[in-house]
């Protein structure tokens, strides 16, 4: 698991992480797609950063957008 303040969720398939981030940033959420060559083909993640300076419902807005986007968009079975 990650300790640091940047988690990474793999999604697996390019194309479906820049899906991904391009639905949560129409709902205000701004996560960036992490993909080839900065990881491995196969392996795009979306790249979720968190500093003191977000508020509980900053992440109530996150979980939600999450579950949503991922609803539209799965992530890539890997």
């Amino acid at each position: 698991g990650s300790v640091g303040h940047i988690l990474p969720v793999r999604v697996g398939d390019e194309a479906a992480a820049v899906a991904l981030a391009d639905r949560l940033r129409a709902a205000g959420v701004w996560v960036p797609a992490i993909r080839h060559p900065t990881v491995a083909r196969g392996s795009a993640r979306l790249r979720l950063t968190f500093s003191a300076a977000h508020s509980a419902a900053d992440l109530d807005c996150l979980e939600e957008a999450l579950n949503l986007a991922c609803i539209q968009t799965p992530p890539t079975p890997f």
